[in-house]
């Protein structure tokens, strides 16, 4: 599979297949990306990231064996989506903040 970024094509690996495939058929992925679309920028601790995204969440996905159910997961669950979330055009990096430890700041990139 190839992907254009930009004006290179890029070749993925097997592994990137693989995590673009789970960013696709994921519900926390999905939620995150209509977030993304609705708000452009998103700046908050993985707790408020949580907490935002299961309220926008169906009933099915939040009851999904996929979605996170500690703030803990929800770190992981972006540093794993990562690449693949940027192959969408999302986004995702993080700073530390000394009152709410690490920030993560997820946003529409510019295509």
């Amino acid at each position: 599979m190839e992907v254009m970024s930009g004006t290179t094509r890029t070749r993925l690996t097997r592994r990137e297949r693989r995590l673009l495939a789970e960013v696709e058929t994921s519900p926390f992925a999905w939620e995150l990306r209509a977030l993304v679309r609705e708000r452009r920028r998103y700046e908050a601790p993985a707790t408020w990231l949580l907490i935002k995204l299961t309220e926008r969440a169906q009933p099915a996905n939040k009851n999904s064996p996929l979605w996170p159910k500690t703030p803990n997961q929800v770190g992981k669950m972006l540093n794993k989506f990562m690449p693949s979330l940027r192959i969408k055009g999302v986004a995702v990096s993080y700073h530390r903040h000394g009152k709410y430890g690490r920030l993560w700041l997820i946003r529409q990139q510019n295509r």
